[in-house]
């Protein structure tokens, strides 16, 4: 062993924590793909995967985030925003897709405090 070879390793421990969740984003995938009726992405190929990473993944990562990790809001948010892009006949093609109306009832939820339970 080299003498800094230990560094090495705590550095790229470091250097990549550990993301979590990954049962709960599975979850929400799965949910998402329920209540819009479209297909998960193909993850076969690499390029399917880097397309599925913008337009699904990160999206769901993100939203997860937003609910603070919290399975329940986060498939709350994206029910209602879902909801609320096809009331306004908005297409819904993806995670991406609804990232923004997402926010906008995050937001609108927070600044109401304590009348949405989010």
């Amino acid at each position: 062993m080299r003498p800094h070879q230990a560094y090495d390793v705590i550095y790229d421990e470091q250097k990549k924590p550990k993301r979590k969740g990954g049962d709960d984003l599975r979850d929400m995938e799965s949910y998402f793909s329920y209540i819009t009726g479209l297909p998960m992405p193909k993850r076969d190929t690499v390029p399917q995967r880097k397309k599925a990473a913008v337009r699904w993944w990160q999206p769901i990562r993100e939203i997860y985030d937003l609910a603070e990790e919290n399975l329940l809001v986060a498939k709350d948010l994206m029910a209602v925003a879902v909801s609320r892009m096809r009331e306004d006949k908005l297409t819904v093609a993806a995670p991406q897709s609804i990232i923004n109306i997402v926010l906008d009832e995050y937001a609108t939820g927070k600044s109401k405090q304590g009348v949405q339970a989010w």
